[in-house]
């Protein structure tokens, strides 16, 4: 999943190392939700600041750190997600 930070296929992505980044299937997929919930998540604003990054296609690139929080809080019980998307 994650590119080891000396490997010659390391990018950055508006400043960010890609081995800390992660496609939208592959954070819905760690947090346990489809890709729809968590961009629905984006647009409500329950990411913590600064967790997307977008790449020079547009397409959403999420932070490691930001998604094991959204996963904690998911499984805790205090971010919902509506029942036919978990």
């Amino acid at each position: 999943m994650a590119i080891q930070p000396d490997a010659p296929d390391t990018q950055i992505i508006n400043g960010v190392p890609s081995d800390v980044l992660l496609t939208s299937a592959e954070a819905a997929k760690a947090v346990g939700v489809v890709i729809a919930t968590i961009k629905r998540w984006e647009r409500e604003g329950k990411w913590p600041p600064g967790s997307v990054v977008r790449t020079p296609a547009g397409h959403r690139r999420w932070k490691v750190a930001a998604v094991r929080e959204v996963a904690r809080r998911y499984q805790a019980g205090t971010l919902h997600a509506p029942k036919d998307e978990s």
